[in-house]
């Protein structure tokens, strides 16, 4: 190999090393630059557009929420006071009934029937036996005493055959009717049943007259009275407040002092206004908000308040940045909420553009 080249060769391998440390270091300079950028995050120099509303002084009832089921206020059990047979069971579960309707058809049972017969027959007997008693008397071939003791044999029959008649039923069939206007709550016997004196047939409630018997935490008892405000919904509706659910009032009228074995919940009777009987039926699940007395809180726009997992919370913008504040809700309404926290009457809360707020986010005002 001549110097000619060698000196090529040597320039060559000269260049394709500094085009490779060249291309080294502008990879090595890349990573640090997209690193910077992305340590910034998109908030650092995005601003998010948003209205706010001053907060209002308010004075909000404090709420226990508890769950129950309206059912009627007054109940009766209703029987025949004579044994026999069941012969009509005019009713079903659940089946609403006027005043006067036969819920029930008791006939004589077959044994109550002979037993009747026998004490009509021994009282028919008696009655003969006095008058031959006193024939012979006429004659002198019987006593006074025997006389007396045939009267009173009599008598005894008579008495005998009365509680018979009282029990078998002097008629061949007794009716059982509503007392009331109500509904049937359970049946306690079936058609063809043979029934003592005084058994069971059905539970029959008033339809007129409810009440909602509620299950109280052990925790919140120490803050409920008898007198308490209530308000219950049915717990199927979505809310409160939504349009056209059913909103129920009464006072708490009742509350125990022991635990539930079954529930472990404090059972306690809200009495409801005659008004709403005719808009709900009985058995309707309910959720109760019982009012346990007030506090101060403030009003905001419902939408203003959001919930995660660690509490409801609010965004106030001071210095044209956004500061979650953490609140308490007290009490809410279709379009207010009324909550209670750090607030004062001077800051902003958002209102709209919250869901996409961050702490400490930058945030420009707008019109609503």
């Amino acid at each position: 190999m001549n110097r000619t080249t060698f000196n090529k060769t040597t320039v060559a391998v000269v260049l394709v090393a500094l085009c490779g440390a060249a291309l080294l270091w502008a990879r090595a300079k890349t990573p640090s630059t997209t690193t910077t950028a992305d340590a910034a995050g998109p908030s650092a120099g995005g601003v998010a557009s948003v209205v706010t509303a001053l907060p209002a002084k308010m004075r909000a009832p404090v709420t226990t929420i508890a769950w129950g089921e309206v059912s009627p206020a007054q109940t009766q059990t209703i029987s025949f006071a004579r044994p026999g047979q069941l012969a009509a069971l005019n009713v079903v579960i659940g089946q609403r009934a006027a005043k006067g309707t036969v819920l029930a058809r008791l006939t004589a049972d077959p044994l109550a029937a002979a037993t009747l017969e026998q004490a009509r027959s021994a009282s028919t007997l008696a009655e003969g036996e006095v008058k031959r008693m006193q024939a012979l008397f006429a004659l002198q071939l019987a006593t006074t005493s025997q006389v007396d003791t045939a009267k009173r044999v009599a008598q005894d029959a008579r008495s005998a055959l009365d509680a018979q008649q009282a029990l078998a039923g002097g008629r061949d069939a007794t009716e059982a009717t509503a007392p009331y206007d109500g509904v049937v709550m359970g049946l306690t016997a079936a058609l063809g049943d043979r029934l003592a004196a005084g058994a069971p047939i059905l539970q029959f409630g008033r339809s007129d007259r409810l009440r909602a018997l509620l299950g109280i935490e052990p925790a919140d008892v120490a803050k409920i009275h008898v007198g308490d405000l209530v308000t219950l919904n049915p717990s199927s509706s979505p809310g409160p407040d939504a349009p056209g659910v059913l909103s129920m009032e009464g006072k708490v009228s009742s509350l125990q002092g022991l635990l539930d074995p079954k529930t472990q919940l404090v059972n306690a009777q809200v009495t409801l206004s005659p008004d709403v009987s005719p808009m709900i039926v009985a058995g309707t699940r309910v959720k109760a908000q019982i009012v346990t007395g007030s506090q101060d809180g403030w009003a905001l726009p419902r939408q203003a308040v959001l919930t995660d997992d660690r509490s409801a919370y609010v965004f106030a913008v001071m210095n044209d940045m956004a500061h979650r504040v953490d609140v308490r809700r007290l009490s809410q309404s279709q379009n207010v909420i009324v909550v209670s926290g750090p607030i004062t009457e001077q800051m902003r809360i958002v209102s709209l553009g919250n869901y996409e707020l961050v702490d400490g986010m930058k945030t420009q005002e707008k019109k609503p």
